[in-house]
């Protein structure tokens, strides 16, 4: 058995995301966005 919080949730659904069928990705709709990470470097 695995506790998962909501980073881990949301992680894991980010990585599969572009494979869920259409219907699924329906009812999760995302859309990607692009930051800057200041902090970097």
């Amino acid at each position: 058995m695995r506790v998962w919080d909501a980073d881990d949730v949301l992680d894991q659904l980010f990585d599969v995301y572009e494979q869920l069928p259409e219907e699924t990705r329906r009812a999760i709709p995302l859309k990607r966005a692009w930051v800057l990470d200041e902090e970097a470097g």
